[in-house]
């Protein structure tokens, strides 16, 4: 199983587009340098794909959104024209460097699909309910761990408080899935003060 770390996957790719993301260079070439590493190419490919077959343009768009604070738009006139185009960049950059096929399979968050959706859900009950629901779809029709992943990204993005019982609800999640400690440490720092 490839172990998810703390620079792995779609979520980290979409937080790299922080207000000042530019310096780093175009659109293209963030891309690029996120498939530079073998098993961030690998997940990221896996990622794309999910997300291009399996939800909406506005899910991935508002979904990809969640993940920074930054100046990224879609639309004619944005960064780019839609999620769907986005995730076919980021598969292109991902063949450049050799992945033909997605080889990272997430099938083993299944057995985690109940613990991520309650948390979801408590998410949503926060006062992010539309967030929640596309997160809800996203477990449903790409996978468990990559909603999970995305989660703890917007949870990171919007600074949102979250009290002992549900970071180490989230910790116990991302060491039940194999996560690298520091995926779910990103949002150790909004644990709540007692």
């Amino acid at each position: 199983m490839t172990t998810i770390d703390s620079h792995t996957g779609i979520p980290i790719l979409a937080s790299r587009f922080h207000e000042d993301w530019y310096l780093m260079g175009s659109l293209s070439e963030v891309i690029a340098d996120a498939c530079k590493h073998t098993v961030s190419r690998h997940v990221l490919s896996h990622d794309a794909e999910l997300l291009r077959s399996g939800l909406s343009s506005i899910d991935v768009e508002k979904l990809w959104l969640s993940c920074l604070d930054g100046s990224f738009t879609f639309g004619p006139e944005g960064t780019v024209a839609s999620g769907p185009a986005l995730m076919e960049m980021i598969l292109q950059e991902c063949r450049r460097f050799g992945v033909e096929e997605p080889t990272y399979r997430a099938d083993f968050s299944e057995g985690y699909r109940d613990a991520v959706v309650a948390e979801v859900k408590a998410f949503g009950e926060e006062g992010y309910p539309l967030m929640s629901g596309r997160l809800l779809r996203c477990a449903d029709k790409c996978s468990p761990d990559l909603a999970f992943r995305f989660l703890l990204e917007t949870y990171h993005a919007l600074s949102v408080d979250i009290d002992e019982s549900r970071y180490e609800s989230l910790r116990k999640i991302g060491e039940g899935l194999g996560y690298d400690p520091l995926v779910v440490v990103r949002v150790a720092a909004l644990v709540e003060d007692a």
